[in-house]
């Protein structure tokens, strides 16, 4: 859905928030067309436990996640993510199961 939006509003910056808490999910949600990607409640967490201390311990976990995924995926910028980097399964075939069903059940 993000990039038919995208498509669609391809003037108007696309902000996405919602269910977001790790970095795999903003790489994910800037590759489908996103232009900002709000985090939470992992900083939510982070300052009711810690406080600032906290804030700044997920923002660093956060960060090097981001920077760890987008190497495995051969990145440097973030300029560089589009919807090529995700897994995209075939749609061509029907995935058949890994050994064949018995016959006779019903």
């Amino acid at each position: 859905m993000l990039p038919e939006i995208k498509r669609r509003v391809s003037d108007i910056p696309i902000m996405i928030d919602s269910g977001f808490r790790r970095g795999t999910d903003v790489i994910k949600a800037l590759a489908l067309g996103a232009d900002f990607v709000f985090v939470g409640r992992p900083f939510n967490y982070a300052a009711a436990c810690a406080g600032q201390a906290g804030v700044e311990h997920v923002a660093d976990l956060l960060q090097r996640e981001i920077e760890r995924n987008m190497a495995l995926l051969g990145l440097t910028s973030l300029a560089q993510l589009d919807h090529t980097c995700l897994y995209q399964p075939s749609t061509d075939k029907v995935p058949q199961p890994l050994t064949p069903m018995p016959q006779n059940i019903r």
